[in-house]
């Protein structure tokens, strides 16, 4: 799974991010999140990767969802998980 990340991260980042980041120093982690029913979310993949010349790393949150029938509520779903993820920043 991290080389899927570490090339992912080199074709689609910008070139002038890519400088600041350790891409091939890339770790996986498997956070999990409380939400305020306690029920236990996770996002599907997060990369670690640490940024060049400082003690500190950025976090890239990959979010998958298959629906098999048109749902419109997923992207208030998806917005959830995200709140989920950045919510221990902020607190």
């Amino acid at each position: 799974m991290p080389s899927f990340g570490i090339a992912f991260l080199k074709a689609k980042l910008p070139r002038k991010l890519k400088k600041c980041l350790d891409i091939d120093k890339l770790t996986v982690i498997k956070p999990k999140f409380r939400d305020t029913l306690f029920c236990e979310t996770r996002p599907d993949i997060v990369y670690k990767v640490p940024i060049r010349g400082v003690d500190d790393y950025v976090s890239f949150h990959v979010i998958i969802e298959h629906k098999s029938i048109d749902d419109h509520s997923t992207i208030f779903q998806l917005s959830v998980v995200r709140f989920n993820a950045l919510q221990p920043i902020f607190s």
